[in-house]
């Protein structure tokens, strides 16, 4: 006998709890994960439909109690039957309960009451279909040859300014001529001004914009347009993804390398991965664009999972000037402000001249690691090769394997006393530049001033329309924006990301690096970018300024395949989370001796506990244990079973216990 667990359709289309029947024998070839199916429910015998989730030889419930679908139906177009079936795979593959991956996909929404304001002043579309250079056709033609004639996803690689978007909006224009729908992810709030003006122009009101702060009502408008086809294009961060698209022809992900694509909520999915199951389940075509892709992606289309198109010819771009300062060589002269003396020689001659300024504080980085500010020492875990992160206790410690050493006092490199944290701000950087450039008008961006709702828009709108003659922010600024008067980009502590404390920290620093450097050279005027950094001579840094990829990569993947880290093998944290402190710990040693018993084969590799970078938040203790395997299935074994034990033991019941996989 099979057994079939069902979610009944709500109004609005949120889920609540899932119910249990049993599936006919004549039914049962029809009845998959996502089903639309008709069963009776509740006393009065009322029918219903419903989506079945999951399927199941044996069943808790009582057999008297159990009710039979009634049918299948396959008479309606029904896109939530799709996306219930990418819900299913994605509580599979991330390792979690079924609900929270349908309430991600199917989230209810407050019917909107009333119109939406407008925060982006969009133009009118104008029609025009730009003339592509040779290069972007040839790119062109082989994008639309491996998707007719392999199927496969595709990576873009292009250049910064080599016009990736020309090439996203042909491939567009051509889905929406064929009755089709398209999907445009984004990796964060920050890039929608500028990309909902270009895309606006292109394709006037078909195109729709949704991102985290629309309300309730808004998001279930767009939805409904979606569903209608009122609309046709839907641009967004990665929640754009579950756009109900009853057509749905092209997802296309920009800055595919972003880590802002992978959820921290459960279901912690990753977008990449999961826009890759939902254009399979859908027909849809999948394209893939970075001026630095992430590892995981290049790797997969160097092995033939996905195809690889190159753009290397810049787009009407200007000479650029790439400069970089050794940081240790401006302490050694006497210098010890935020500003080498290039920068700032080179801040006051472009804003005399009339044009404008980027200045990019790698901050982002900052996670309490120990530096020398005269040689670069960095204390890294003699086993995982990260940065040790500083405690307020007085201890440096590994966030991978708990490593612990005493903080450094004295630079066991050079001898230097100038050794401890890096700390410094937008705020900070903003007051010097006030000091040191009368004539500077700043505009800063980051989490304090774009919280309001159109807070990223404003910023951008005026710095673009010449309100502000410097933009001071994060990492925000760097990817995707176009600003044709910006001569200077300056790039402070550079290599603050390299020290993470985390197997990414190269990879994340090459592509800030090599993203910030593109802001400049555009439109056909010459640019000047000047990176500053301790650590002029690592292959992070020294490829960004050439932006040379290929040869960044190269290094990279031997580093990776070194120590087994993704992509040449998988890694998942289980994070364990509770009110007391004492109790999490027992539970996470409980875990540790259970996952000893059902690997005995020893296919997985154990690290931990060990406290994560933050210990506490929201008066929640936290720690975490690492698993890897060279298979991604071990893992998912392994924590099905720990889902299942978690779950019988009642020692759990104050412990909340997630997965994260390949962090």
């Amino acid at each position: 006998m099979l057994y079939a667990e069902v979610v009944i359709k709500l109004r609005g289309g949120g889920v609540r709890r899932s119910f249990t029947y049993r599936v006919p024998e004549n039914l049962a070839p029809s009845v998959i994960p996502g089903a639309l199916v008709t069963v009776p429910f509740g006393r009065n015998g009322k029918t219903e439909k419903g989506y079945v989730i999951t399927l199941s030889g044996m069943s808790d419930v009582e057999p008297e109690k159990l009710k039979d679908i009634l049918s299948v139906v396959t008479d309606e177009e029904a896109v939530e039957s799709r996306l219930v079936q990418l819900a299913s795979w994605m509580a599979e593959q991330y390792s979690c309960d079924i609900l929270p991956a349908l309430r991600t996909v199917l989230p209810g929404k407050k019917v909107a009451r009333r119109k939406t304001k407008e925060i982006i002043s969009l133009p009118e579309a104008d029609g025009k279909r730009p003339v592509l250079t040779a290069a972007q056709a040839d790119a062109l033609s082989s994008i639309r040859r491996i998707f007719r004639s392999e199927g496969k996803p595709v990576l873009l690689h292009g250049l910064t300014g080599s016009g990736k978007t020309l090439l996203y909006m042909e491939l567009i224009a051509e889905a929406v001529r064929s009755g089709g729908q398209a999907i445009v992810l984004i990796p964060e709030i920050a890039l929608t001004y500028q990309t909902a003006r270009r895309f606006a122009a292109r394709f006037g009101d078909r195109v729709a914009f949704m991102h985290s702060r629309l309300s309730d009502g808004e998001k279930y408008e767009l939805c409904r347009k979606a569903r209608c086809g009122e609309t046709d294009i839907v641009i967004g961060p990665r929640s754009a993804l579950f756009t109900p698209f009853p057509h749905l022809r092209l997802i296309v992900m920009d800055e595919e390398q972003e880590d802002t694509y992978r959820s921290e909520l459960t279901p912690r999915y990753h977008a990449r991965e999961t826009a890759e199951k939902r254009a399979a389940i859908e027909g849809a075509y999948f394209l893939m664009g970075s001026a630095t892709p992430s590892v995981e992606a290049y790797r997969r289309a160097e092995t033939g999972e996905y195809g690889l198109v190159e753009l290397n010819e810049r787009y009407g771009a200007g000479a650029r000037n790439v400069i970089c300062v050794d940081m240790k060589e401006e302490l050694a002269s006497g210098n010890r402000s935020v500003f080498s003396r290039s920068l700032h020689s080179a801040i006051d001659r472009t804003l005399l001249g009339g044009k404008q300024v980027m200045l990019f504080l790698n901050r982002r980085g900052y996670a309490g690691f120990i530096s020398c500010r005269r040689c670069g020492y960095v204390a890294k875990c003699p086993h995982c090769d990260v940065s040790l992160t500083e405690h307020a206790d007085g201890t440096m410690r590994c966030h991978y394997c708990g490593y612990t050493a005493e903080k450094a006092k004295v630079c066991p490199s050079c001898g230097s006393k100038a050794v401890g944290g890096m700390k410094i701000g937008t705020e900070q950087v903003e007051r010097l530049l006030e000091r040191d450039f009368p004539q500077a008008k700043v505009a800063r961006m980051d989490a304090d001033t774009t919280a309001g709702k159109a807070g990223h828009a404003e910023i951008l709108r005026s710095f673009a329309e010449g309100g502000a003659n410097v933009l001071l922010g994060t990492q925000m600024i760097v990817k995707g924006h176009d600003f044709p008067n910006v001569a200077l980009i300056g790039i402070l502590m550079a290599d603050l990301s390299l020290n993470e404390s985390d197997f990414r920290s190269a990879e994340r620093t090459y592509s800030l690096l090599a993203q910030a450097i593109g802001r400049t050279g555009r439109s056909g005027e010459e640019g000047t970018a000047i990176v500053q950094t301790y650590e002029p001579e690592h292959y992070a840094v020294r490829c960004a300024l050439t932006q040379d990829y290929r040869s960044f990569y190269r290094e990279e993947i031997a580093y990776r395949k070194l120590l087994r880290y993704p992509p040449c093998g998988h890694l998942c944290a289980v994070l364990g989370s509770g009110e007391n402190e004492e109790m999490l710990h027992t539970a996470m040693e409980h875990l540790v001796r259970f996952l000893g018993m059902i690997d005995p084969a020893n296919r997985l590799s154990l690290i931990g506990p060990a406290y994560p970078p933050v210990r506490k938040v929201r008066d929640q203790y936290r720690e975490m244990l690492y698993l890897r395997s060279e298979r991604k299935e071990n893992l998912i074994a392994a924590n099905d079973k720990i889902s299942r034990y978690v779950a019988a033991n009642r020692g759990f019941s104050e412990i909340s216990i997630q997965f994260d996989y390949n962090i």
